[in-house]
């Protein structure tokens, strides 16, 4: 007795369905597996540097705890009530800039608009990386400030050698406008 096997094309057909084809698309489904694990490595670098960018945003922000609303001017009832908000506010800035006050004091403003216009002079001292920090906090925070007057100046020590960042001693002198709060 003789089995039909049936035709030679159906046959061929189921190998060519059921064997060849899976194993001629095998590399095609290796390629997109390695390109979704590139993917994936590509978005969980992107997701590394913008968790760094937000931490560098974070640290270079100046925040007051206890200010309820930004204000380009410096509110309070009186003008030394004013200089010593804004003294406080430059104290902070130093101590965030990672230098040492050295002196402050509220100085007199000689300007027609002296009514309304706060000085403060402040010594302090720190390196290169100390200064900039704190001219760019003084100059982009709120309220709104200005460096009218800026002596940098090297302090001599023995432990300075001369690839090493300096010790400046910096004087600076900063206004701000003042707008009488009513209580």
């Amino acid at each position: 007795m003789t089995q039909e096997l049936g035709p030679s094309w159906q046959r061929w057909t189921a190998i060519i369905v059921f064997i060849v084809l899976p194993l001629a698309l095998l590399p095609a489904i290796g390629a997109n597996i390695i390109g979704i694990a590139d993917l994936w490595t590509h978005s969980e670098a992107v997701r590394l540097q913008l968790e760094r960018y937000e931490d560098r945003l974070a640290g270079s922000l100046v925040r007051e705890p206890n200010a309820t609303s930004s204000t380009v001017f410096v509110n309070a009832p009186s003008r030394s009530l004013a200089e010593a908000d804004l003294q406080r506010r430059l104290v902070a800035l130093i101590e965030s800039a990672s230098a040492q006050v050295v002196e402050s004091s509220s100085g007199i403003v000689q300007d027609v608009e002296a009514d309304h216009t706060i000085e403060i002079r402040v010594t302090l001292d720190g390196d290169n990386a100390d200064l900039l920090h704190f001219l760019h906090s003084v100059e982009t925070g709120l309220p709104l400030m200005t460096i009218t007057d800026l002596a940098v100046r090297r302090l001599q020590s023995e432990e300075n050698d001369l690839g090493s960042d300096p010790r400046l001693r910096i004087d600076a002198v900063v206004r701000a406008r003042w707008k009488a709060l009513v209580l």
